[in-house]
């Protein structure tokens, strides 16, 4: 706040290049740091410690938020869609259950019951011997 009380004009105000946009830290190593990219790497770790042997002396977290936006222009590839749950896959099978496998002809007949052979069955039996 102090530099704007200061100020005699308003060209005071704006930095040197005229922008009114201060240059960052990382703006003279960006050639680098876009050759290095297109080159594959993209671990803002690794690029740091590259920067940091080249003179920078800037925090890690600053390379990180500077390449943020190149990360946002690469394409994104979708999400591997996760596993059903035992849930979703049973309400799959009991709102819509697959064709039998069974065709017309290869259906299945329900066999008749077994004869009673006790006494008091319903079945014909044998005539006894009184």
């Amino acid at each position: 706040m102090r530099r704007f009380a200061r100020a005699a004009t308003p060209e005071e105000l704006l930095v040197k290049d005229g922008t009114g946009r201060r240059p960052r830290a990382l703006d003279a190593f960006e050639p680098y740091l876009r050759q290095r990219w297109n080159e594959g790497c993209t671990n803002a770790e690794q690029l740091y410690q590259e920067l940091h042997e080249r003179g920078y002396r800037g925090a890690p977290t600053t390379v990180r938020q500077y390449l943020q936006s190149w990360r946002s222009d690469t394409i994104r590839r979708p999400p591997v869609p996760s596993a059903p749950t035992v849930r979703q896959a049973t309400g799959w099978l009991l709102r819509n259950p697959p064709p039998s496998p069974l065709t017309s002809k290869d259906t299945w007949t329900p066999s008749p019951p077994p004869a009673r052979l006790w006494p008091g069955s319903t079945t014909k039996s044998a005539p006894s011997p009184t």
